[in-house]
């Protein structure tokens, strides 16, 4: 009499549980693995630059600061955007003088549009090269502490540049900056008043800033009321 040596479905749904436990397990581990090994191209790249930028201090006694977008060719590199791999998009060197190596990641990577940054300091005559990043902490490497982005974008918006008031563009406020520089004495600008009484802006609007008192014609001589002046 011949035994059946197949499987059982019990046995067969065993097997795919445990299959099922192994893929969940190690799934996980292996994306770590791989943003982990994304992240130590990125490193490679900016260590790649470290002698360059070392001896250009060595050489002039300061780190590049020209103002301009990057210093990669002033230290002998290659342009930013020439330097990159399969995660990474650009490795620039900062024309500021703080002699900042920044690595940005790509959108093929686990961490798109996130940098890695090492920023060399001159101690008697050794450049050391500290590391930071905004990358989540699990999957940079060991000697990187948080960073935040280019300090340049954590600036707010500098103040816009006032815009000569004329009929019809609105609420008109005087500014004495304005009138002292770029205004030629004409401090009329587009703008609410500080002053917020019933009727002030309305008067202003229609009779102060459209007849230019205080600005140059003529009603030149007419002092300022600080009712007129701008918030």
């Amino acid at each position: 009499m011949n035994e059946d040596s197949g499987f059982t479905l019990i046995e067969l749904m065993i097997v795919v549980a445990i299959i099922g436990i192994l893929v969940a397990v190690g799934m996980p581990q292996y994306q770590n693995y791989v943003a982990r090994s994304q992240v130590a191209e990125g490193f490679s790249l900016a260590s790649g630059l470290k002698t360059a930028l070392a001896e250009y201090y060595s050489t002039n006694g300061t780190f590049p600061n020209n103002g301009t977008s990057e210093a990669n060719t002033v230290i002998g590199v290659e342009a930013a955007k020439n330097i990159k791999g399969k995660y990474v998009e650009k490795v620039t060197v900062s024309d500021d003088g703080v002699g900042a190596i920044t690595v940005l990641f790509g959108s093929l990577s686990y961490h798109d549009e996130r940098f890695l940054r090492l920023t060399a300091i001159a101690t008697d005559g050794a450049v050391s090269f500290p590391c930071t990043t905004d990358i989540e902490k699990p999957y940079r490497p060991k000697e990187c502490e948080d960073g935040v982005a280019d300090e340049e974008e954590e600036k707010e918006d500098p103040t816009p540049d006032p815009i000569p008031w004329t009929s019809g563009s609105g609420d008109a406020c005087w500014d004495s900056e304005y009138a002292a520089g770029a205004g030629g004495g004409n401090g009329w600008v587009v703008g609410s008043v500080a002053n917020t009484s019933t009727g002030n802006q309305y008067n202003v609007n229609t009779l102060y800033a459209k007849l230019g008192y205080g600005a140059p014609g003529t009603y030149s001589g007419h002092p300022i009321d600080a009712a007129w002046v701008c918030q």
